[in-house]
């Protein structure tokens, strides 16, 4: 089994949520749909901007490099 990376997981989130929380624009991406899309809900319930959302799997080369 795979441990939670990227935006999913609670490093990855607790980043994202300090970034949006000064207003930045965030791409979040990680190998999960339903874990990167509940960050992103997150941080749109407390006023930050709507996230972009895209999953990726950083194993795959493929999948970074497109």
């Amino acid at each position: 089994m795979r441990s939670s990376w990227g935006a999913g997981g609670s490093i990855g989130a607790a980043v994202a949520k300090e970034f949006a929380a000064e207003g930045a624009e965030l791409f979040l991406a990680g190998p999960t749909k339903s874990n990167v899309e509940h960050v992103a809900e997150q941080i749109a319930a407390v006023g930050g901007r709507e996230p972009h959302t895209e999953v990726v799997d950083a194993l795959d080369d493929a999948a970074v490099n497109g």
